[in-house]
């Protein structure tokens, strides 16, 4: 016990020594029994580093040999023992002093030459010149301790301004990526400014001329970022995305990070539906889509991804705090047991991203999840608890590494797709029902505090949520106004590797949330606003349609007949007989359109109030020239949800659309998409028309359907407002 206890004391005499200057005495009363057994204990630790293996070939040898001569004749004299004792312990203080300084200065130097040997940094020649040197020393016999102490130094410092070196790479990078993807007034100015920062990346010395080049370069990605023309983009739902080489986008439940003019967006390519890889995708107008690359991939970015861990709802944050984009995700097994969370993290948006961790956060169930990042950058993982139970509010570290506090909302109600916005002060949550892939009705809740306060849970949009389920939310902020666009999945439409992504405005009032399918809208990314998209040479005029037949209509427990599905009006709708007796299955209804018409497609838009009864899905569409014989053009098991339906063009008067199965058919509008080369509903003429009616205002329109401010030289179309409501297009000439 007494030898146990004598020892500890050496070591801890020994930290001490290494935390305070070594000359000092290390003073102790003690008997000669305990002062023989440190002698001993010093004698035998300086051996021990003469016969270290591994270290520099030159050490204090000198010094450790005074040191050793002086404990041979120490003897048993007393004042000699403490005389020797001090001697080594000084020898070993200073032996470990200098190897600690040879081996930080090899080890750092061959790690920064690893780093700096095949870039452009200018320094890269002085960091091969310490590392040759450091190796050679390392193996000479030769006093180079007062060289390594100076040089260690040196090193760090350059290593420091190489981690500047990569910062401004990144930043050109990033510059890079906005010119390539854009074409913006401006933009030699733009790529003078990177080509100067390029040569500066190349040739500085001194950390302040990489800081200011970042800023300069930041600067002029600014200056030609607001440059971007205000234009309007249409963005239509319920069609498959394309990339730009025309391959289906597989990013299912989207995460989302804008960096400059470019939106990325990851998501689980479910062309491998039970174990997806990550796929990234950019964009600048959240409809041409680059595919960047696979981020995260089966049995590359972790052993065990593809076999016993697949991934879901990959969703991805930038941390200003450590200039690194991380994706946390649900971290799952095949029978849904492990009930685990991920996260991956690289320098880069489109690199590949390391592993960094993975498990329950806390220790707590965790599966179907999402993030959120706060206006102060204070980050959270927010994920159904215990078995799909509970939603659980994790604040992540500064690092986005891991889970440090957890707050249960929601308890026992069985909450899942969490999608969180802050607006002002207020954070307003959306997530749905836990019913596997099928919709379900979307709930919302707000608060001023993310971690209490929540209110009560209401039901926002139509009962399955217009066939979405939350992905995330999508702030634009504008020179005039911020749009707020829900993101949604649209799983099994028809089945997972070809499911939809949705993307339609929402706004906020208060506490309140006006939450309303648009198959399509326009959206200017310069100045925030949206609108409806004019359609007037989309779709069929149907002033002069007429329903001629249909297999029934309910008029006695609700006003549904047949003609709502022809009014314009999406709030009124077309329900099959359901008082007294219930009609059968087929139901059809068909539509005379007062001349013949050269069309190539059909939108059937679904009743857009609080029920789902009578939703179309197994269908047909016929059409004829003369209403006696019929023509399938097309037909199936799935009709998509408030989508357009195209087929090859067809010349025909009459159309009826047919639901197979069911037993209630229910319908808003039915619209048929006309053939713009073979015809138009708009009147051709190259001047302007007089009207008895009184006109209120005019717009004025592109022959893409852009609104543009006033006529340019050649054709344009202007749509005329009266007084009496209506409103008229007519495509004119213009001679300016």
């Amino acid at each position: 016990m007494k030898k146990i206890t004598f020892l500890l004391l050496m070591v801890i005499a020994t930290t001490m020594m290494a935390q305070t200057d070594v000359t000092s005495q290390y003073q102790i009363k003690t008997s000669d029994d305990d002062l023989t057994e440190m002698l001993e204990t010093w004698h035998s630790l300086c051996v021990s580093d003469t016969l270290a293996k591994g270290r520099q070939k030159w050490y204090n040898r000198d010094e450790m040999l005074v040191a050793f001569e002086c404990y041979d004749e120490a003897s048993s004299d007393k004042s000699k023992m403490q005389t020797a004792i001090e001697l080594m312990q000084t020898a070993h203080g200073h032996y470990i002093e200098i190897t600690d300084s040879y081996k930080s200065l090899r080890s750092e130097a061959i790690a920064l030459y690893t780093q700096t040997s095949k870039s452009k940094f200018a320094l890269r020649s002085s960091v091969s010149s310490i590392r040759r040197d450091i190796i050679s020393y390392y193996s000479r016999n030769e006093d180079h301790y007062e060289w390594v102490k100076k040089t260690l130094p040196e090193l760090r410092a350059i290593a420091d301004m190489f981690e500047w070196y990569g910062k401004l790479g990144k930043t050109i990078s990033i510059a890079r990526n906005q010119c390539k993807a854009t074409d913006y007034e401006g933009k030699e100015v733009f790529t003078a400014a990177m080509s100067e920062a390029y040569r500066i990346q190349t040739t500085a010395t001194e950390t302040t001329d990489f800081q200011k080049s970042i800023a300069d370069i930041q600067e002029a990605q600014t200056a030609y970022l607001k440059q971007r023309p205000s234009e309007w983009i249409t963005i239509q739902n319920g069609k498959l995305w394309r990339t730009t080489t025309g391959a289906t986008v597989q990013a299912h439940a989207p995460g989302f990070v804008r960096v400059g003019d470019i939106w990325y967006m990851c998501g689980e390519d479910r062309s491998n539906s039970w174990n997806p890889d990550v796929n990234l995708y950019s964009s600048t107008d959240l409809i041409t889509w680059k595919f960047e690359k696979k981020i995260i991939q089966n049995g590359v970015t972790t052993s065990e991804l593809g076999s016993s861990r697949m991934i879901e709802r990959p969703k991805l944050m930038y941390n200003s705090k450590t200039d690194k984009y991380v994706v946390w995700c649900h971290y799952e097994a095949s029978n849904y047991g492990a009930s685990e969370a991920a996260c991956f993290e690289c320098d880069s948006v489109n690199g590949a991203y390391k592993y960094v961790w993975s498990g329950r956060p806390l220790n707590i169930k965790s599966r179907d999840c999402n993030v959120f990042q706060d206006t102060d950058g204070t980050a959270y993982f927010i994920s159904t608890t215990e078995e799909n139970r509970h939603l659980g509010l994790f604040r992540l570290s500064n690092d986005y590494h891991e889970a440090v506090e957890h707050t249960e909302l929601f308890s026992w109600q069985g909450r899942e797709a969490p999608a969180i916005v802050k607006i002002g002060n207020r954070y307003f949550m959306f997530n749905s029902a836990c019913s596997g892939w099928d919709p379900n009705q979307c709930k919302m809740s707000y608060t001023t505090n993310l971690k209490n306060g929540w209110s009560n849970l209401d039901n926002v949009g139509n009962p399955i949520a217009y066939d979405t389920q939350a992905a995330a939310i999508l702030e634009i902020k504008g020179t005039r106004q911020t749009t707020y666009l829900y993101v949604g999945d649209r799983w099994q439409d028809p089945d997972l590797p070809n499911t939809k992504t949705i993307i339609f405005p929402i706004t906020f009032n208060g506490t309140r949330c006006e939450f309303k399918y648009h198959e399509r809208f326009d959206i200017n990314f310069v100045t925030g606003e949206w609108r409806e998209t004019p359609t007037d040479e989309i779709f069929a005029d149907k002033k002069d349609w007429k329903v001629i037949e249909y297999s029934s209509q309910e008029t006695s427990s609700e006003n549904s007949p047949a003609r709502n599905a022809i009014d314009g009006n999406v709030n009124t709708k077309w329900h099959t007989k359901y008082s007294g007796t219930t009609a059968a299955a087929p139901h059809y209804i068909t539509i005379d359109m007062g001349r013949e018409r050269t069309i190539k497609g059909f939108l059937a838009t679904p009743r857009m109030d609080d029920s789902t009864n009578g939703l179309i899905r197994k269908y047909e569409f016929q059409v004829s020239t003369d209403g006696e014989t019929w023509k399938t053009v097309i037909g199936n098991d799935w009709l998509p949800y408030c989508t357009e339906v195209t087929f090859a063009k067809r010349q025909c008067r009459y159309i009826k659309l047919i639901c197979k199965e069911g037993t209630y058919a229910s319908l808003a509008e039915l619209d048929v998409i006309i053939d713009k080369e073979t015809e138009t509903d708009i009147e051709n003429v190259c001047i302007d028309d007089s009207h008895e009616k009184t006109t209120t205002h005019r717009t004025f329109f592109a022959l893409n359907g852009s609104q543009i401010t006033e006529p340019t030289q050649g054709i344009y179309i202007e749509k005329e407002f009266y007084a009496d409501g209506t409103s008229k297009s007519i495509k004119k000439l213009s001679n300016r």
